[in-house]
């Protein structure tokens, strides 16, 4: 109805010409906009048409006709207002288009790259089902998989993110999706056969939405002892916020893990804590480090490439940042306001760049390496408050200065690097413009590859350490390098940071060696710190971060990984350290003692979920001594863990064992988990 009889006979004649020989098949429209104009495109055989009519009656007309790059039938077109695109199924593609001529074409391979056929062979897996509100974009396959992503234009390098498939997968191809209203992540959708219900983090047939998304572990206990949980991790490095008093490292799985959907691959994993030494695992998703993979075995991890300054505590945003900027996916990143509650954000968002550092200088602002001959700084974390410094013109040949360190100044100096080529902005220079502030030393490390640098507020310059010829190297702001200490024996430090009294290294032979951060540090000597309750690390030390009054390391001999607490012990005045993992003793369920049952749930249904808790002590010789019963409630919407203290009774035989239940009461008396066995 928004344009008149003529109009529309104008607009049939054209599309059943002789010339086109076109009929339409799929329409899609704008919302009036502020001058009261309204835009409609048409698709059809090989062919779109827009059509605009303005607040005055007046219609103009824009195509594409014979089109090779539009299907012969064009379906299921959609308009995303948030994107400014139209949406239509081309073929075996998902098209977004701003009008006849601008589009994107997206194939299922590209929405995930895992679907992308072996050499030779045809991709077997189309778009075939789209959905928008106002925050999300959502599509189907025809393998019965959902992806979504933010309600932004669509562009050749838009990130997907897979929504987990239930127990039992929709296994064909999703034909509709609907979202509940303009901002829910909740949506309905179709398939060839089933109802489907589900939201950005899971989807199922409806008949199994109520189990699927009142999700109830099996039972578990924790004992006042805790398991180690970096097994299996090989941790990179952390940050610690001086605001929320937490600390957090990150890392990544040493081989690879199944998904819910079967499929293997490493994942990264982020943990916090509040004192150091006791680690709780709060993520599991984006990788941190990219592997090269041996040329004998392409099972076998040859090396890692990561990022050495990966995670910050930005106190101007009340963040913390995790690089996750891999080839995998490039520029990507994590931010945390509390540690334990991470959201992703895409390179299209904050403009990060492949594998470089991130550090808060004193002026509270971020910068980051540039992926090139830049440095860029940020106010905020996005690509609006980001200035990128380029140093084109200061720097030639093929450079990549990917890693930086910034001091702690108003007005800080800056040192970016790669290998043993390096930048440096001298922030005593007055006038002149931005780029007169720096000086390029091709040579700052001679043969060496600088692995990590901290700025010293007492040298007035930066200290670096490097994998080969002289292992600390000063550079000051002006560019020059002087010699520093040596550890003896040739012993390479992978990081370095400092407290402004003493400088702690990060040794590759698992020691940690600290010397003092002032004007004699030049001539002063490496001494190794020692572990305060006898139990020494033996793993080669990834990392070393200043925490508020202390020092966390980070060791991982690329199998598991441990945590090094450092720091002054008050009656020597001396550097010390203790191992988390020294820390951690064997779990038991002695006659006296606590444990603790747990369930976790994640009630992602819009009611609340109910049941009963059980445990249940058996005698060696099979009677039952103790029960123990808690009646949980987790309200609609929330994810917890529900936890059961349980005192084992004094009178508990030796050798007892304990067996864990969930059931939905205990009047129903039915069974929602599996039943478990913590102690034989």
């Amino acid at each position: 109805s928004f344009i008149n009889t003529a109009d529309a006979n104008m607009v049939d004649v054209m599309w059943k010409s002789d010339k086109y020989k076109a009929y339409p098949t799929a329409v899609a429209a704008t919302p009036v906009d502020e001058n009261g104009n309204i835009t409609a495109m048409i698709g059809g055989q090989s062919l779109l048409l827009t059509v605009t009519r303005s607040s005055d009656g007046t219609v103009t007309m824009s195509s594409e006709f014979n089109a090779p790059a539009i299907a012969s039938m064009i379906d299921d077109m959609i308009y995303a207002e948030s994107a400014g695109q139209f949406l239509f199924l081309n073929g075996d593609k998902l098209t977004a288009a701003k009008d006849a001529v601008t589009r994107v074409d997206m194939t299922a391979a590209q929405i995930d790259p895992s679907l992308a056929p072996d050499e030779g062979e045809e991709l077997t897996v189309s778009v075939t089902a789209i959905g928008a509100n106002d925050n999300y974009i959502a599509v189907g396959l025809s393998n019965g998989t959902i992806y979504y992503t933010a309600a932004t234009e669509i562009t050749s390098s838009t990130q997907w993110t897979k929504i987990t498939e239930p127990t039992n997968k929709i296994g064909e191809p999703i034909t509709n999706i609907v979202f509940d209203d303009d901002t829910s992540d909740s949506f309905v959708a179709l398939s060839s056969k089933k109802i489907i219900k589900g939201d950005t983090s899971l989807y199922c047939n409806i008949y199994d939405y109520v189990a699927e998304y009142r999700n109830i572990s099996d039972p578990y206990v924790t004992t006042e002892t805790q398991e180690n949980p970096f097994e299996g991790v090989r941790l990179i490095g952390g940050a610690y916020s001086p605001t929320l008093d937490k600390y957090v490292v990150y890392g990544d799985t040493t081989e690879k893990l199944p998904n819910e959907d079967g499929v293997e691959s490493y994942w990264g994993m982020i943990f916090t804590s509040d004192d150091g030494l006791t680690w709780e695992r709060v993520y599991q998703g984006y990788t941190f480090t990219q592997r090269t993979m041996s040329k004998d075995d392409p099972n076998v991890v040859a090396s890692y490439n990561e990022v050495r300054n990966g995670a910050v505590w930005w106190k101007n945003e009340g963040i913390f940042i995790i690089s996750a900027s891999i080839s995998e996916h490039s520029g990507d990143s994590l931010i945390s306001e509390d540690g334990i509650t991470w959201t992703h954000r895409a390179y299209k968002d904050t403009g990060l760049r492949l594998n470089v550092d991130i550090a808060v200088g004193g002026d509270g602002n971020l910068y980051a390496g540039g992926s090139g001959k830049s440095v860029r700084k940020y106010t905020a974390w996005s690509t609006e408050s980001m200035e990128t410094i380029n140093l084109q013109d200061k720097i030639s040949g093929g450079w990549y200065l990917n890693q930086l360190s910034v001091s702690n100044e108003a007005d800080p100096a800056i040192l970016t690097y790669q290998n043993a080529e390096g930048a440096i902005r001298d922030n005593t220079v007055t006038g002149g413009e931005e780029i007169d502030k720096w000086s390029i030393n091709a040579n700052i490390q001679g043969s060496g590859r600088i692995t990590d640098s901290v700025y010293s507020g007492d040298l007035n310059s930066f200290v670096a350490v490097a994998t080969a010829g002289n292992r600390t190297t000063i550079i000051n702001k002006g560019g020059s390098v002087t010699v520093g200490p040596v550890v003896s024996g040739g012993v390479i430090c992978n990081a370095i940071d400092t407290n402004g009294e003493v400088f702690m290294l990060a040794g590759q032979d698992g020691n940690v060696y600290t010397a003092p951060d002032t004007a004699e540090f030049a001539n002063s000597s490496l001494s190794a710190v020692a572990s305060a309750n006898g139990s020494a690390n033996t793993m080669p030390l990834t990392n070393v971060f200043k925490a508020g009054d202390m020092f966390i390391a980070t060791a991982s001999d690329n199998t598991d990984s441990d945590v090094l607490v450092i720091s002054k012990n008050a009656e020597t005045g001396s550097y010390e350290y203790v191992t988390a993992s020294s820390l951690i003793g064997p779990g038991e369920m002695a006659p006296g003692s606590t444990v603790n049952v747990c369930v976790d749930v994640d009630n992602q249904l819009n009611e609340v979920c109910t049941f009963t808790l059980i445990s249940a002590v058996f005698s060696p010789d099979k009677r039952c001594v103790q029960i123990d019963t808690h009646n949980a409630t987790v309200d609609a919407r929330v994810k917890e863990t529900v936890t059961m203290p349980v005192e084992i009774g004094a009178d508990v035989p030796e050798g007892s064992t304990m067996r864990l239940f969930v059931w939905d009461s205990l009047e129903g008396m039915v069974p929602l988990t599996d039943v478990s066995v913590p102690f034989n």
